[in-house]
């Protein structure tokens, strides 16, 4: 086949050009065949000899010359990975129809006069853009000047499926390449004049193939993503691509205005089957957006066309990790993010290096740029919030429970800052419930079911992975929490690591491959939520914004006091206050933490047991003179806790394999700094399971999330500051017995 640039760059005044120039001639096949109707009929042979048995016929229309030529382009057969057959929903071969109204003269012209018509399987969104590059192929003269010996008929569907797998790389209207960081697995146009003027008749084939009962879990996720981006105070940031009404633009607080009083799609579904329609079709879908607002027809196309990931509801019968996800409290859908070219990336490095899963949660008005733009490491972008703790990369967790806390909204997060605090951000409004479906919930959390391909360069840090190669990651479903209906229970034994959890996963994503039809969820009634809100941790969003770390590649006392100047801009939940250096020492810090998040009941009592005392956390570093190729001591001051909660020993030590040089899986390695140890340490802090413990030397008891001992039963005031000599030594003896008894 010759060059697809060939075509996108044929002359604008080839019409001009003599019709003899293009004759389809009988020198241009080795069949000595002269007669045009012959020589159709042995093009059609050829072609289901290579394509099949049904993939050309012609036919003609009753009392008069028009011939008709109908091709059958199966999208097995393409360049297009079953993945993105599914997010475009090739279901079933489409059908070309190819008119000529000369008959098999005007074939042998190479001229298809009469127009081309595909039609595709239901629900796919592709057909239109196939439709377009076939009309192309035949107005150009590629078809003529390669002079394929098998016939146009063959040369046709070899273009089809040639040009097939790279659809979502190519602007739906015009078929010029897309700018790097546009493409994606669903179709979408450039921002060329034309193109965007034709935006809105993409919007309305997108909605009308799409808008059915099946999608109406994706159009209430959608709308409800967007809505929260709208409100957000990073809205310039997050809400992108901007706004565009009637081929107006709309800003943040406009667009959040008309997205408050959308009604769910759910309810649209079910108002049409009580009146005996089996769904709304595009048209009650309008009628009932006009209700709201006059520019809210146009709203759901911006928001259907802008998105770029395909999301498919699971219904009850396909969900997966019930246990941890049930349908009371979460929606699932599959998610499928990569455009064909980092598909394909994936496969290959998949294939070398092998995979696992992992979590990413991020906050819900993030996730409206996340479908637009896929995964990504946001270094060095307007879409940092939190520092780079482990590095630059792609952050992802081997904890469910992790990720969720990560989850939480950029509102909730900045809940514990000091009002007025120099560097503090600005917290988010109050965001009210705008519906009564599922998504309506001001407290979504969305996360994340990934599959990472295990390259080298990778860091693992306990639960917490960095992959610097985004072409590593690849989405594979998602789950939707409403936080206020979360129990501490959904999130148990959810690790991915796990081999029944791998397992699970995986069974479950190869029959979902290998489903010759898109999965259609039945309708469900909605279960009152539980009261019980989730426990929370410290919260990181979508991996490590900013360049590389300034203490990166430091030893000795420059790396620590650039770690010193990093933690001075600790800006998650709790908060960390009071930094100083222990004698102008830089090897010794001291500092306070306090405002644990108070949305879960470990971090409600323990804010309430340091209430009490009217007192923080006080905490010390110390460090070797050789860090950081060894760890740093770090150890709890005052108050005094209970013995065996939130992994602090009698002696006021943390127990923590990263901070061990015990040579295991998780012990100390030079890549991990003093931020990344905090957030673990803070999120074991909260989410310690509770049971009985027994020591060699302890009297033993009942561990849990950190109290402090008020009832003084492990000491005489509680006000009273542990030792270094307690801590050194109760570290020594939880050394000891991980040593016996493992991690």
């Amino acid at each position: 086949m010759a060059d697809v640039e060939d075509l996108r760059s044929a002359s604008d005044d080839e019409a001009e050009e003599s019709e003899d120039d293009y004759a389809y001639e009988s020198e241009a096949s080795t069949d000595p065949v002269a007669d045009a109707g012959d020589q159709l009929d042995v093009d059609v042979a050829r072609c289901c000899a290579r394509f099949g048995d049904e993939s050309a016929e012609r036919s003609t229309t009753k009392g008069s010359r028009t011939l008709i030529v109908t091709l059958k382009i199966d999208p097995t057969r393409s360049q297009a990975s079953a993945e993105t057959r599914q997010a475009w929903g090739l279901t079933a071969p489409l059908s070309a129809k190819l008119v000529f109204s000369g008959g098999a003269t005007q074939y042998a012209s190479g001229y298809c006069d009469a127009g081309i018509t595909v039609t595709a399987p239901e629900g796919c969104i592709v057909g239109r853009q196939v439709e377009r590059l076939l009309e192309a192929f035949w107005r150009s003269p590629l078809h003529k000047r390669q002079r394929d010996t098998e016939g146009l008929l063959y040369a046709t569907l070899a273009y089809a499926n040639q040009r097939m797998g790279s659809l979502a790389d190519v602007c739906a209207i015009c078929d010029a390449p897309l700018a790097f960081g546009e493409a994606s697995i669903l179709p979408s146009v450039c921002g060329r004049p034309l193109c965007a003027h034709q935006l809105e008749t993409f919007g309305k084939l997108l909605v009308g193939a799409t808008c059915l009962a099946a999608r109406a879990d994706v159009l209430d996720l959608l709308v409800a993503t967007t809505r929260l981006a709208a409100r957000s105070r990073r809205a310039a940031d997050i809400l992108q691509p901007p706004c565009v009404l009637d081929g107006t633009s709309v800003g943040a607080a406009a667009a959040a205005k008309i997205l408050d009083r959308f009604p769910s799609f759910e309810r649209i579904h079910e108002t049409a089957r009580n009146d005996g329609q089996s769904a709304a079709g595009f048209a009650a879908v309008e009628g009932a957006l006009l209700k709201v607002d006059k520019q809210a027809p146009a709203a759901l196309r911006w928001i259907m066309t802008s998105n770029k990931a395909h999301l498919v509801a699971l219904p009850p019968n396909m969900r997966l990790l019930e246990r941890i996800a049930p349908e009371a409290t979460c929606r699932q859908f599959i998610m499928l993010s990569q455009p064909p070219a980092r598909q394909a990336r994936f496969a290959a490095l998949k294939a070398r290096h092998g995979s696992k899963f992992a979590w990413h949660g991020s906050p819900a008005e993030n996730w409206h740029c996340i479908l637009r733009s896929g995964l990504r490491s946001a270094s060095g972008t307007k879409l940092q919030l939190h520092g780079a703790a482990h590095g630059a990369g792609v952050y992802v967790s081997t904890s469910l429970s992790y990720s969720i806390r990560y989850a939480m909204s950029a509102r909730r997060q900045h809940r514990g800052a000091l009002p007025g605090r120099a560097g503090a951000a600005a917290p988010e409004p109050e965001t009210p419930q705008f519906n009564d479906s599922f998504f309506g919930s001001p407290d979504l959390r969305i996360i994340a079911l990934c599959e990472v391909a295990e390259v080298p360069g990778i860091t693992k840090s306990a639960n917490i992975w960095v992959v610097p190669d985004e072409d590593a990651v690849a989405t594979r479903f998602l789950f939707v929490y409403r936080g206020e209906a979360l129990q501490a229970r959904d999130a148990a034994g959810e690790n991915t690591l796990a081999p029944a959890f791998d397992r699970e996963v995986r069974a479950r994503v190869d029959a979902l491959k290998s489903a010759r039809r898109p999965v259609t969820p039945a309708p469900r009634t909605e279960p009152p939520p539980p009261p019980e809100l989730p426990p929370a941790k410290a919260q990181r969003t979508q991996g490590p914004p900013g360049a590389p770390p300034k203490w990166l590649g430091k030893t000795g006392v420059p790396r620590i006091m650039s770690e010193f100047q990093s933690l001075r801009k600790w800006a998650s939940a709790p908060r960390v206050h009071d930094l100083e250096l222990v004698g102008d020492a830089a090897t010794t810090w001291r500092f306070s933490v306090a405002d644990f998040d108070g949305d879960c009941p470990a971090g409600r009592d323990l804010n309430g047991d340091l209430a009490q005392l009217r007192v923080p956390i006080r905490m010390e570093i110390t460090f070797p003179s050789d860090y950081p190729t060894r760890p740093f001591f770090l150890r709890c001051v005052s108050p005094r806790f209970c013995w065996y909660t939130g992994h602090v020993t009698a002696g006021g030590a943390i127990c923590i394999e990263a901070l061990t040089t015990s040579g295991s899986p998780g012990s100390w390695n030079p890549s991990l700094n003093v931020e990344a140890i905090l957030h673990t340490v803070f999120a074991n802090f909260l989410d310690t399971t509770s049971q009985l413990i027994r020591t060699a030397t302890g009297p033993g008891g009942r561990s849990g999330p950190l109290r402090v001992d008020l009832q003084r039963r492990y000491c005489r005031d509680p006000l009273q500051e542990y030792t270094v000599h307690e801590a050194r030594s109760a570290f020594d003896r939880m050394l000891r017995h991980h040593a016996a008894n493992g991690w």
